[in-house]
C-alpha cells in the first residue's frame, strides 16, 4: 500500500465492480461532486445518480455509472455501496436494449418495493440511451446510433510494454466546452423576445492526440444532441452552488436561461451560415464580431416596438 494510493470498491448489488488501489476518486454527492484523495477525513454520505471516475494514474481514469447510493470514506479505503453500477465500457446500444427488456419484466414479477425500485432505474437507463437523438452536424439530419457515438469518443492504445491493445474513451476532464445551437424568436402574445435551445455539442480532446499522450488541446467538437431529448435528464441534475445550496437550479434551468459565459461563433445568414473565423482573425476582430451580432439581437426587440 502507497500513501499515494487509496483502496477503491465499487459494489453493487450483482457484483463486486471494481476493486484497486487508486491515485484519487470523484463521486456524486446528493450536495455536489466530491474528491476523495488519500488520508481523507471519515465520511458518510448519500449520492445520487451519476459518474463515479477513478483516477488509477496520471494518464489513466476508470468510469462508473451507478443509480445513486451510499459513499463511506477512510483514511485508507473508499466505499461505494449502490443497486445499480455499470461500467463505462458496457454502456452501449446492446446493454441498453437488454437493460430495457429485464427490467420491464422484473417489473412485472416485482416481490418488493426494492425490487420494484431497482427495475424502474433498470428501465430509466435503457430508456435514457434510447430517447437521446444525437447527430453527427447541427443540421440534425443524420443521426447516430450509440455504437457511433463511442465510437467517435473512443481510440486504441497500445500498450508497449504488454504489447496489447485497449479501447479508451474520452473522459469529462479531457471535455473543454461546448457548443450551443440556439434559435431567438418574437413572441407576438407575450411581445417579448424569446430563446429557444435547439442542440448542444460537447468540444475536447482529439482522439489521435489522445493516442499520442498528448492532453493539452481541448478544442474538437463530437456530435450534435437534440436538445428537447435531454431536456428531462438535465431538469433532474441540480447546479451546485457554493455561495448558497438551497437556491440551487438545474442545468436545464442554467442552459435556458443563458447563466453562463460564452460568444458567439456562427449565426445563420446568407453565406451558407458561415463560421466567424472564416472571415475574421482569431482573437479580437473575432470577439469584436460576435459582439456586433450579440448588439444585433438585443436590439431587434427595441426595433419591434419602435415599428
Amino acid at each position: 500500500m502507497s500513501d499515494k494510493t487509496i483502496k477503491l470498491d465499487i459494489v453493487s448489488a450483482e457484483e463486486e465492480l471494481f476493486s484497486a488501489q487508486v491515485q484519487m476518486v470523484f463521486a456524486p454527492a446528493v450536495m455536489g461532486e466530491v474528491g476523495v484523495s488519500p488520508k481523507h477525513t471519515p465520511l458518510m454520505t448519500m449520492l445520487k445518480a451519476g459518474d463515479v471516475r477513478a483516477q488509477i494514474s496520471e494518464t489513466e481514469t476508470k468510469t462508473f455509472f451507478i443509480s445513486g447510493g451510499l459513499l463511506e470514506i477512510q483514511p485508507n479505503s473508499v466505499t461505494i455501496l449502490s443497486d445499480t453500477a455499470i461500467r463505462e465500457d458496457d454502456l452501449d446500444e446492446d446493454r441498453a436494449k437488454k437493460a430495457e427488456a429485464s427490467a420491464k419484466k422484473a417489473m412485472e414479477n416485482s416481490g418488493s418495493d426494492m425490487d420494484l425500485v431497482k427495475a424502474k432505474t433498470e428501465l430509466a437507463q435503457g430508456n435514457n440511451l434510447n430517447d437521446i437523438e444525437i447527430f453527427s452536424s447541427d443540421d440534425f439530419t443524420k443521426k447516430l446510433t450509440n455504437s457511433e457515438v463511442l465510437d467517435l469518443m473512443s481510440y486504441e492504445q497500445i500498450s508497449r510494454r504488454t504489447n496489447t491493445t485497449k479501447r479508451e474513451y474520452v473522459k469529462s476532464n479531457q471535455i473543454g466546452g461546448y457548443n450551443i445551437k440556439g434559435m431567438w424568436y418574437f413572441d407576438k402574445k407575450y411581445s417579448e423576445l424569446k430563446y429557444r435551445l435547439l442542440g448542444i455539442q460537447p468540444v475536447g480532446s482529439n482522439t489521435e492526440d489522445l493516442k499520442r499522450q498528448d492532453f493539452k488541446k481541448r478544442e474538437s467538437p463530437y456530435f450534435w444532441i437534440w436538445y428537447p431529448t435531454l431536456r428531462e435528464m438535465l431538469h433532474k441534475e441540480m447546479v451546485y452552488n457554493d455561495r448558497n445550496s438551497a437556491t440551487s437550479i438545474s442545468f436545464d434551468q442554467l442552459l435556458i436561461s443563458r447563466r453562463f459565459s460564452s460568444f458567439i461563433y456562427k449565426e445563420d445568414n446568407i453565406y451558407g451560415n458561415r463560421a466567424i473565423r472564416s472571415y475574421k482573425d482569431k482573437g479580437l476582430q473575432a470577439i469584436l464580431e460576435s459582439e456586433r451580432i450579440k448588439k444585433e439581437i438585443l436590439d431587434f426587440e427595441q426595433d419591434m416596438w419602435n415599428r
